[in-house]
């Protein structure tokens, strides 16, 4: 269980202790990053750590001892305030900041820099989704509506040059008439693929396989997606598959995006039926992420809105 109301951020002997200005707030538990003349920013002051899954120093904020508990002791360093801090030495163990709504950390996995100061679990690259089981079929209804199977692609997981292969399958097993089926794929707020609006026949499918590339992570105005593959609504051994791309595309990557494929049907009917059948979804990091620390208890903050403490040890 993550410790919330800890009161000590390093919990057993580390190395020499440190103390800077805060260029920008920085809360107890977070890896700090000293100045340099070629970074920037003034020397004698601090900052979070700021490049995900980068090679970092051994290097966190403390509480604000001077304080005492319970007043303001773990309260964050706001700009200007001299930041107290310790260098750390392998197989020190401390309380870190996990990264809010960030994938679940079980014990002993291996934990990476999330880039704003606190760490996040080190995914590494393999299937992150594959069904089991057939979607609820979608029927019944004009609207665009997502089927059941999906994968919540957790917040700040990607990193750049990360790539995600998406594919899936989807049955039309009930008909009516003339009308016309739409297949999309999605991730969070951004269309990878659409179909065009195909009569479709029963026992016709839509089949997707998709190469996403990231570009570059952040918010909605910096994170960017790239896509490519192949798609294909119809009937097999008569349709044939098309290409498909998608030019680089912002994304905010510091959010939860579901993957996921919709069916619109151009008419509510309860004779039109389809049904997804398989989704896939691996994940290949090209470039390996650092692994900083080792957790040391089981933390899911996964559907957490703010950051809280996870009790790790130094590699």
């Amino acid at each position: 269980m993550a410790q919330t109301s800890q009161k000590i951020v390093v919990l057993s002997p580390a190395g020499r202790e440190e103390e800077a200005t805060a260029t920008v707030a920085i809360n107890p538990g977070y890896l700090c990053k000293m100045a340099s003349s070629p970074q920037g920013f003034p020397i004698g002051t601090v900052k979070p750590q700021d490049v995900a899954g980068a090679r970092a120093e051994r290097l966190i904020a403390q509480e604000q001892a001077l304080r005492g508990w319970p007043f303001g002791y773990l309260d964050q360093y706001a700009i200007g305030d001299l930041v107290s801090m310790r260098y750390l030495n392998p197989n020190d163990i401390a309380m870190f900041k996990l990264a809010a709504n960030a994938l679940a950390v079980p014990a002993m996995g291996q934990l990476t820099p999330a880039g704003d100061g606190t760490l996040k679990l080190l995914l590494a690259s393999g299937v992150l989704y594959d069904n089991v089981a057939n979607s609820t079929p979608i029927t019944n209804v004009s609207a665009e509506t997502n089927f059941s199977l999906s994968y919540v692609l957790p917040a700040n997981t990607l990193s750049p040059s990360d790539a995600l292969r998406i594919r899936g399958m989807a049955k039309v097993t009930g008909k009516n008439a003339a009308e016309t089926l739409t297949v999309k794929v999605k991730v969070g707020a951004v269309t990878i693929a659409a179909s065009a609006a195909v009569n479709v026949a029963v026992g016709d499918y839509a089949e997707f396989d998709v190469l996403i590339t990231v570009n570059a992570i952040g918010n909605a105005a910096t994170g960017q997606i790239a896509a490519m593959g192949s798609a294909f609504l119809g009937t097999i051994g008569t349709t044939a598959p098309r290409p498909l791309a998608m030019d680089p595309t912002l994304i905010d990557t510091t959010i939860a995006n579901t993957i996921v494929m919709s069916a619109t049907w151009s008419a509510a009917n309860a004779a039109n039926i389809v049904v997804q059948e398989e989704m896939v979804v691996d994940l290949t990091r090209y470039n390996a992420l650092n692994a900083f620390a080792v957790a040391l208890e089981t933390v899911d903050n996964s559907a957490g809105s703010t950051e809280t403490y996870i009790r790790a040890r130094c590699l």
